[in-house]
């Protein structure tokens, strides 16, 4: 067999759509799982999977060069347990299958945000669950935050907030390095025929920049009124809120993250 086999698991992320969109290549044959089909515009066998259940590989079978992308992360949950069972479970599901198959290159997508010492749970879960891949002989990929494209919710944000004269904002010492989405498929795609022995790819930009900054980049209108609220406020507020659901959970973690940021050096 000729073509090279691609597994992405977790192929309802916003990253994948966007870079096999600019990057899909006819010699590969993809194979997606994920809860819901993600509807792309190629050819691909897709499964219906979640995190607790096995990969199906009745199609999968012969090829010379086998990659695996893993993309999954499940928002819903913010128990640590959870995702540590699951994850193990899938990485155990990955080593049963390469008793059968050569799998050429293993990748988990993971963030900057992940740190032992981070203030919120995707930050913490994040970077346990990166371990476990580390160890596993995977190579990770840590992605900071997304610029360029309004699919994802903080860049989507800071847009919104750009077009303001008055501009609300939690006040936060910590500075973000960003990528823009293009390059970051651009990156993505080297790393899949990078044969170099790097563990860790670090994908960001070498500046930081805090919230207010990154606002008033990505705008057009060249003076704003920036009111800071301090941000141990707005976590008591924010967190009120998702103990009654008026706001999703996601929102209040996503505010302690910015507590803590890490700055990387080395990058890809």
């Amino acid at each position: 067999m000729n073509k090279n086999g691609i597994i992405v698991v977790g192929a309802n992320s916003k990253i994948f759509k966007i870079f096999i969109s600019k990057y899909y290549q006819k010699n590969n044959d993809y194979f997606l799982y994920s809860r819901s089909d993600p509807k792309l515009k190629f050819t691909y066998v897709f499964y219906k999977w979640s995190l607790n259940q096995t990969l199906n590989l009745n199609q999968i079978k012969n090829y010379k060069k086998l990659k695996i992308l893993i993309f999954v992360h499940d928002w819903k949950k913010y128990n640590e347990q959870f995702h540590l069972s699951r994850f193990k479970k899938l990485i155990i599901n990955i080593k049963k299958i390469e008793k059968k198959l050569k799998i050429e290159k293993k990748i988990y997508f993971s963030s900057f945000s992940s740190n032992k010492n981070s203030y919120n749970f995707y930050g913490k879960i994040k970077n346990k669950i990166e371990k476990k891949f580390y160890i596993n002989n995977y190579k990770i990929v840590r992605i900071s935050l997304i610029t360029g494209s309004k699919k994802f919710f903080h860049y989507l944000k800071m847009k919104e907030n750009s077009k303001k004269k008055i501009i609300v904002i939690p006040h936060s010492e910590e500075k973000f390095q960003i990528i823009n989405i293009n390059d970051l498929c651009n990156k993505i795609n080297k790393i899949l025929h990078d044969k170099s022995k790097n563990k860790i790819y670090n994908l960001g930009s070498k500046k930081r920049f805090s919230l207010k900054e990154l606002i008033i980049k990505f705008s057009k209108k060249q003076k704003h009124i920036f009111i800071e609220i301090n941000l141990n406020l707005v976590l008591i507020i924010t967190r009120i809120l998702s103990k009654f659901k008026l706001i999703d959970y996601r929102t209040y973690d996503s505010l302690k993250g910015l507590k803590r940021q890490i700055y990387y050096k080395d990058l890809y």
